[in-house]
């Protein structure tokens, strides 16, 4: 979720023409706080599932580690989108065990944005640390892992732009699986059945299994967990617009949400060293000069009283207006996006 973040967070101040060093700062300080090593390592001690709220909270901090701020909506709907395109990606995984595959992706595509090379040493140090603890993982706890994943993001159905237009969501914000395609890895296409006589194949017989599969290969680009967000293409079509992300209007079951009826002091604790963690991680000075002020949809910025937005210089344009100060609000309006399976 952290790399559909940076994902979307890069695209918008790519988008709007922020001026670079402002846009790279904002990268490298989030993506700093999120691989910060004592961070990483709390991260990694076992614990139980953390409650939907808190996880969003963390989320919440690492957003505002440098020197940006998110109004309450823009962060609810960056939050939506985060969580819809995770959850996606985990169920269109072929098996439990491609799950790496998606980390590894958004880890190096995370890689291609950071520019500070103490942040890439960070990212380095944590994807060893993710090596070393999930390689080792067989194909039953990784099914453990993506059930637990999936069962955290059951009630959430959020509706998608894109994944409407592509067919892939339904209006009440369910998933559409496709059952034919490449099947996982270790598996074979259905179509024949054989059978075997004291363990020597015998005999087969084949049958029309009804759909199209094909036999999996390891030499095929796995797309999952890349950065989705296109930087080249210009549309008008919005994925971040006011429309795009939509909260349901009757599929709500709060009350299924993970929550702390009665809380662990020792969860509670945990979650506030996260935080704190986040917070000494040295990104976010809301005082300091140069502040971003981002804004991801229309119509979050209207009680905003934030300066115009400070693009990059062009020698051939003319702005009517300003800033007074240092201080920049990125109008994040529209979003290009490209999907690829």
């Amino acid at each position: 979720m952290g790399g559909e973040m940076v994902y979307i967070l890069d695209q918008r101040l790519s988008a709007q023409e922020i001026v670079d060093q402002k846009a790279a700062k904002v990268i490298n300080d989030i993506v700093g706080a999120m691989f910060n090593s004592k961070f990483v390592d709390e991260l990694f001690r076992p614990q139980e599932l953390y409650p939907k709220k808190s996880v969003k909270h963390i989320f919440e901090k690492l957003a505002h580690s440098s020197i940006m701020r998110l109004n309450e909506a823009s962060m609810d709907k960056l939050y939506d989108l985060m969580t819809m395109s995770v959850k996606f990606q985990i169920m269109l995984c072929p098996c439990a065990a491609d799950i790496i595959k998606v980390t590894y992706n958004h880890v190096n595509s995370m890689r291609k944005l950071v520019r500070n090379s103490t942040v890439l040493d960070l990212l380095d140090k944590a994807f060893i640390a993710f090596n070393k603890q999930y390689e080792r993982l067989n194909d039953v706890e990784w099914l453990l892992i993506r059930d637990t994943i999936l069962f955290f993001f059951q009630d959430v159905h959020i509706r998608v732009s894109i994944f409407l237009r592509e067919n892939l969501q339904t209006q009440q914000g369910l998933f559409i699986m496709k059952t034919n395609g490449i099947v996982p890895t270790g598996f074979q296409p259905p179509g024949e059945i054989r059978t075997y006589k004291r363990g020597r194949l015998n005999n087969t017989h084949t049958f029309n299994a009804g759909e199209h599969h094909e036999p999996p290969d390891d030499k095929r680009a796995f797309h999952l967990g890349l950065n989705i967000y296109s930087r080249s293409k210009s549309s008008n079509e919005s994925l971040l617009s006011d429309s795009a992300v939509r909260r349901p209007s009757v599929m709500v079951n709060a009350a299924s949400d993970i929550e702390m009826i009665n809380p662990d002091p020792k969860m509670i604790a945990q979650l506030n060293l996260l935080s704190d963690l986040i917070g000494n991680s040295g990104g976010g000075d809301s005082s300091r000069s140069g502040l971003v002020k981002l804004s991801l949809f229309d119509d979050d910025d209207e009680e905003d009283t934030a300066p115009p937005i400070q693009k990059r210089p062009q020698a051939s344009s003319t702005s009517n207006q300003r800033p007074k100060n240092e201080d920049i609000t990125i109008d994040v309006s529209k979003v290009s996006y490209t999907f690829k399976l």
